[in-house]
């Protein structure tokens, strides 16, 4: 299994990090902290690292596109610290994200696809209201000194599709969550493979949580080695639809069955 998990981590690895043709118009970055003040597209033209500052790239203008390139943008792991952080309708994309308390923070309508986020000491991705779709990234390794989270959805609407999040553990005890969704409604979580190469304890592949979590669709999902597979708690609800677990004590708590979970 172990071996398994990698070579599909790695598989993942390359074709996330296929370097995607940049817009002949995009503004370049070449360092940070860097902040976006202005609508249009920007492009990160090298690897750079977060020495000071909270923020690696702040996006303040709304309709925003920020493509990596490929590229690496490092931090040092600082309580507080974001890769990037931004507002409403925003899309980022291609390249890796690794050594911030939070990965990314994006606000409502948000794209956030194609990336590689590691070594986050809290959340890897964190959307903060509506309507926004978390697709095909690879979440992994988190070294958070008290819980861990994978991805993190707070409002409804949103679509998280085709994501791995491997290794979401906390320290000292602590909980790891590959995917967890607060106050959202009518989410459509599929298509995700959450997991670790061996047995954690106190692991959670997903939670709907609180009772605004209401009629949510937890589809297709894979869910590896974790203590509990997929929790409904505080009144969240939702349908799950041909789910599948391995080597998980808890599979499922709360929710409705749709078919096809195992």
């Amino acid at each position: 299994m172990k071996k398994t998990l990698c070579a599909i981590a790695m598989l993942s690895y390359c074709l996330v990090m296929m370097p995607a043709a940049a817009s002949a118009a995009c503004t370049a970055i070449d360092k940070v902290p860097f902040t976006v003040r202005k609508q249009g597209d920007y492009c990160l033209t090298r690897d750079v690292s977060l020495h000071d500052g909270a923020v690696g790239i702040l996006v303040e203008a709304d309709q925003t596109v920020i493509d990596l390139g490929g590229h690496r943008l490092q931090g040092t792991g600082g309580e507080g610290s974001y890769g990037i952080r931004s507002e409403k309708g925003v899309t980022l994309r291609n390249g890796t994200i690794s050594g911030f308390n939070i990965g990314i923070a994006g606000g409502s309508g948000s794209l956030i696809e194609n990336l590689w986020i590691e070594k986050s000491t809290r959340t890897g991705i964190l959307v903060n209201g509506a309507g926004s779709v978390v697709r095909n990234n690879i979440v992994t390794d988190a070294r958070a000194a008290f819980e861990a989270y994978g991805i993190v959805a707070m409002g409804g609407k949103n679509r998280i599709l085709d994501n791995r999040i491997t290794e979401m553990k906390g320290a000292s005890g602590g909980r790891g969550f590959g995917i967890r969704v607060y106050a959202a409604g009518g989410n459509v979580i599929e298509g995700n493979q959450i997991g670790n190469a061996s047995f954690i304890p106190n692991t959670f592949g997903i939670v709907v949580s609180g009772a605004e979590s209401r009629n949510n669709a937890l589809n297709a999902n894979s869910i590896t080695n974790v203590e509990n597979g997929i929790v409904y708690d505080r009144g969240g609800s939702g349908t799950n639809r041909g789910n599948r677990t391995t080597g998980v004590r808890n599979r499922y708590v709360g929710g409705t069955d749709g078919g096809g979970n195992d």
